[in-house]
């Protein structure tokens, strides 16, 4: 079963909800939608419902959701899960690797692993973030 939830579960919806408060101006929006992603993200029980690292729904999409929030977050400190986050991620990269390896592409594939961890790393913006309404541009 493949997990379904950063796209168009808690963490997408509250990153969503967070671009829309601060184009707004909406302050009670954005802490609303910070608080929302912060209790996701210290609820173990939606937590597993990640199974595998891709970008599409999967780790990578999680950290990378997290980390574009934590950089615009002004309420709550969700930049404090992504150590742990990055970890399953890395982890979840072992524990889930198909027969003849992965695909390349960035939604489901090492391309967007890649390209996620890339951004980790450096500190940095893409503009497959914006794509994804992940990072503003």
């Amino acid at each position: 079963m493949t997990s379904r939830r950063t796209c168009y579960g808690t963490p997408g919806l509250a990153r969503a909800q967070q671009l829309a408060a601060i184009a707004l101006a909406d302050t009670t929006r954005q802490e609303r939608a910070e608080a929302a992603l912060a209790s996701c993200l210290g609820d173990p029980t939606q937590l597993t419902r990640f199974i595998d690292p891709m970008l599409c729904h999967g780790w990578a999409g999680l950290v990378s959701t997290v980390h574009r929030a934590a950089a615009d977050a002004r309420f709550h400190p969700i930049g404090a899960h992504l150590p742990a986050l990055i970890d399953h991620l890395l982890h979840s990269l072992d524990m889930t690797e198909p027969a003849g390896g992965r695909p390349p592409g960035l939604i489901e594939g090492t391309a967007g692993i890649a390209a996620v961890l890339h951004s980790l790393a450096t500190d940095s913006t893409a503009s497959w973030e914006a794509a994804l309404l992940l990072g503003r541009t």
